[in-house]
């Protein structure tokens, strides 16, 4: 029974193809290879082909440099030392002479989206800003968030969250343009937002099923098998199955008597 237990684990634990690199948990009997996606590679297809390289969930990023404001181009700063690892230009810097910035975004795919923002505020308290989304087609509707910017040492990330509570803000956004605009009159720098669909935060595509039983002392995922108590069932020992060889063995000496 243990050496069918170990052959069992021996066997699912075999291929662990990566989930978004690999066609199917299907691989190669011999040497393990998985099957591959087009320019994906290694044995478990989870490494790009040479000179590619595996996008982000940041592909739809829009710089806040790129905005404009009711008078016209956004004036931005790009000082390292101020906001360090900024990217594209610059960052911008707000302040009451100018306290909005708006983007033009290109929508592809109707969905929900989740916006991010990348941001930096020296000053001792929270700020908040608001977020208007504004569609250029009529049968969309025009929404609006607030975002609320904690005091920070180095730039960070923030998730633009529901009024109440701390589920993301979901930003209904058809195909078409839409203008996104972010105000606020405190002085807090912004290098760039990003929309993130919905396809890649809940990547239902990417789901995978564990079925790998659970082995003591190794961490990763595993599905906790119950085995049933043999506690009083019949039972027996290997040296109970074992009969001597001779019994299966004619004797040559009883053979040539006869």
């Amino acid at each position: 029974m243990l050496i069918l237990i170990n052959y069992i684990i021996i066997i699912a634990n075999a291929c662990d193809c990566d989930i978004g690199g690999s066609i199917d948990n299907n691989c190669d009997k011999n040497t393990g290879q998985c099957r591959c996606h087009s320019r994906v590679d290694g044995r478990r297809c989870d490494r790009p082909i040479r000179a590619h390289y595996f996008p982000t969930l940041h592909q739809f990023q829009y710089e806040a440099e790129e905005g404009l404001t009711q008078s016209g181009p956004v004036r931005y700063r790009n000082s390292e030392d101020v906001f360090p690892g900024y990217s594209w230009k610059g960052y911008v810097v707000f302040s009451i002479l100018q306290n909005e910035v708006i983007n033009v975004v290109l929508i592809s795919k109707s969905s929900l989206y989740r916006m991010v923002i990348k941001y930096a505020n020296p000053l001792k308290d929270i700020v908040t800003a608001s977020i208007i989304i504004t569609p250029e087609s009529v049968v969309d509707t025009k929404q609006s968030f607030n975002v609320y910017l904690r005091p920070t040492h180095k730039p960070q990330l923030v998730t633009v969250l529901v009024e109440k509570g701390n589920a993301p803000a979901p930003f209904v956004m058809n195909a078409g343009n839409w203008t996104v605009t972010i105000k606020t009159t405190k002085e807090i720098m912004i290098d760039y937002f990003v929309l993130i669909p919905e396809a890649y935060y809940e990547a239902t595509v990417l789901t995978k099923l564990v079925d790998t039983p659970c082995i003591i002392g190794e961490n990763k995922l595993c599905r906790h098998f119950a085995y049933p108590n043999l506690r009083g069932l019949p039972a027996t020992t290997v040296s109970d199955l074992v009969s001597e060889v001779t019994l299966f063995i004619d004797d040559p000496e009883v053979n040539e008597a006869t």
